[in-house]
């Protein structure tokens, strides 16, 4: 059985880049809200959202089959060949997207931007092409446990990502320039990634690709495209109706709350970047670990959802003042991340059981009832109810994904102590829309007391476990 203090290590290690990230977040949230306006940031998000959408297809789902057998010693790969074998089954259908883009370039630039631009697509696929290459680059060293190097790639992707449009402004505050420079910015990193994984075996082999493994592959990755698609799309369905109902200035405002709460978000992809690669190795000998593992999740994430509530005056100070009307629904988005990251360890046995058109069933459930949500809530409260829309149903999707998945692997032994956390994250918001004054802040401090009282085991044992690494280091 795997130590604590090995596993602890382990998860502290891939953090490091998720640590990182969110402080170049914090760092990007004051700048790009006084820098651009709320329709500029409106635009910028919209082309980011499609990116990421477009990603979806270029996968196909590759790279998740990538995650799942690139240990299986009987495909007799390395790891590099492996992941460049399916990085050229995923640049092939980046291929396909690109011609279907191109030929819709007037309503995707449209939606992106308000205006007909050939160049909006162009640049979205000049954006995917380093993108997909990057991806594979950074799962090489993921899953080969190598946490330096993956840190560097993490750390170096969020630079990237999270800042390098902001110089626009030192030019020009508009989403042309950003977006430029965001492609611009993501080719040089994607040049740095091939020189130093070609020569260690990137593309050896691309043409070796044996029909039963390709089979293999497909078998498992295909199934998952509608999945991921129907998960982005629930991503971004609220912005996309805001779009059409409202105008870029909602969006702007609604995507900076998305952003603020991501910062969360960023804790689920340090955790999910040592979790599933743990998980398939040891699921059979180390069950009680991960069920352990889940309570100890939940409770971190609460916690921390619940003090960025509670600080959220603080965080505010940081943002534009055009953008600080996002602050009466930050509590409510912030529910989202904690959901995708209590996911993680809830719906593994779905993978493990390769029965991965659950999850398809389940991203169009969830996805119907955001749709449905949106339309009944928008209109009427605007970006209340495009957050709103948002937390519930991803709440709904953890319900019924962690319960098909207990099915084939117990990951979890009992709903009630996240039920409850998820509850208390439900009333801080309903706190943070109704109250002022002292008496939001006495609820608050009984949320947390909830919370304590509910996990008091784990912060026990938490507390008891760092009293034994103080005495060893005394």
């Amino acid at each position: 059985m795997i130590s604590s203090k090995t596993f602890l290590k382990n998860i502290l290690g891939y953090s490091t880049a998720t640590y990182v990230g969110a402080i170049l977040s914090l760092i990007s949230i004051p700048l790009s809200t006084r820098f651009f306006s709320t329709t500029e940031m409106g635009k910028i998000n919209m082309y980011i959202a499609y990116a990421n959408i477009l990603m979806v297809f270029c996968n196909m789902g590759y790279e998740q089959a990538f995650v799942r057998f690139c240990n299986d010693s009987e495909e007799g790969n390395k790891i590099e060949t492996f992941a460049g074998q399916c990085m050229f089954i995923s640049m092939c259908a980046l291929v396909v997207i690109s011609v279907f883009s191109l030929l819709f370039y007037k309503k995707i630039s449209m939606s992106v931007s308000g205006q007909f631009s050939l160049w909006c697509v162009i640049s979205l696929i000049l954006l995917l092409i380093p993108k997909v290459i990057i991806q594979y680059t950074t799962l090489i060293s993921r899953m080969r446990q190598n946490i330096f190097l993956y840190s560097l790639q993490a750390i170096s992707t969020a630079v990237v990502t999270r800042c390098i449009y902001i110089f626009a402004a030192v030019w020009d505050a508009t989403y042309e320039t950003a977006t430029t420079i965001l492609v611009a910015s993501n080719i040089l990193l994607c040049i740095a990634a091939l020189i130093y994984f070609i020569p260690r075996g990137l593309f050896f082999g691309v043409y070796n690709i044996t029909y039963v493994l390709l089979i293999r592959l497909t078998k498992y990755a295909v199934p998952l495209v509608p999945t991921f698609f129907l998960s982005m799309a629930n991503m971004y369905l609220p912005q996309f109706v805001l779009r059409s109902h409202v105008g870029f200035d909602a969006i702007g405002i609604y995507t900076n709350a998305v952003t603020m709460a991501s910062v969360l978000a960023l804790v689920q992809s340090g955790f999910n970047a040592y979790w599933p690669a743990f998980v398939f190795a040891n699921y059979k000998t180390e069950q009680k670990t991960i069920q352990t593992v889940h309570k100890y999740i939940v409770l971190v994430i609460t916690l921390f959802a619940m003090t960025a509530v509670v600080g959220q005056d603080i965080l505010y100070i940081l943002v534009g003042t055009d953008f600080r009307a996002s602050k009466r629904i930050f509590p409510i988005l912030i529910i989202v991340p904690v959901v995708y990251t209590i996911a993680e360890t809830t719906r593994i046995g779905i993978r493990l059981a390769q029965k991965t058109y659950y999850e398809l069933l389940v991203s169009a459930c969830v996805l119907a009832l955001n749709y449905v949500l949106c339309l009944a809530l928008i209109y009427k409260y605007t970006l209340v109810g495009a957050a709103l829309s948002s937390a519930l149903s991803s709440i709904f999707g953890l319900y019924i994904a962690s319960y098909m998945a207990n099915k084939y692997y117990r990951a979890v032994d009992s709903f009630v102590q996240m039920s409850v956390a998820i509850i208390v994250l439900l009333l801080l918001s309903y706190i943070n829309l109704s109250l002022t004054g002292g008496l939001k802040y006495l609820l608050y401090a009984c949320m947390y007391c909830i919370v304590i009282i509910v996990y008091k085991n784990q912060i026990v044992d938490t507390v008891n476990f760092c009293v034994k690494i103080l005495k060893r280091k005394v």
